[in-house]
């Protein structure tokens, strides 16, 4: 199995879109389920690379006698990282594809500045801020910080602590301004 012949599948049988209510970004390949080892085989070559992916199976009917078996890569990391590896071999899709790339890198790019932003405020709360003042500067809420914090293995300070803390380093950073 190599790149080449999966963007050769994916031109003939594939899809660039996006699904649901959220509009995720999507590619999928579908083939009946007769013959599934192709499918099987491009599953088993994605896994190796680290993309994520499922599969979605269609009972038969009148289009698809058959039934048929859709891989599906979603979300903006696995588009992503699927499409650099087929775009150099596209022909049909090729478009739609660098479209959907760019798609992806725009959304990629405001994720990890947001992570930025979510550890700065984290950063901000273990130095005593206080989760207004984290609200006012950095836009999260106490949950998204709670669900930040859990994440490293610490926990929501106490209320009066969280203010003694945060009132003490405004009285020692005025104090060392007037030095």
């Amino acid at each position: 199995m190599t790149w080449s012949y999966i963007a050769g599948f994916f031109d003939g049988e594939g899809h660039v879109g996006t699904e649901g209510s959220n509009r995720n970004y999507l590619v999928s390949m579908s083939q009946a389920t007769t013959r599934r080892e192709v499918i099987d085989n491009i599953s088993s070559f994605l896994g190796k690379d680290g993309i994520r992916h499922r599969f979605s199976v269609k009972a038969p009917c009148v289009s698809h006698p058959r039934g048929h078996l859709t891989l599906i890569i979603d979300g903006y990391e696995p588009v992503y990282k699927f499409l650099q590896r087929v775009i150099p071999s596209l022909i049909v899709k090729y478009i739609e594809a660098l479209v959907m790339l760019d798609r992806c890198d725009i959304a990629l790019r405001k994720s990890a500045a947001r992570n930025v932003r979510l550890r700065k405020a984290v950063i901000a709360y273990t130095n005593g801020m206080g989760l207004k003042e984290i609200r006012r500067v950095y836009h999260f809420s106490q949950p998204q910080i709670k669900n930040a914090l859990a994440a490293e293995g610490k926990s929501l300070r106490p209320r009066g602590i969280a203010i003694r803390l945060y009132h003490q380093r405004q009285h020692d950073a005025s104090k060392q301004a007037r030095l």
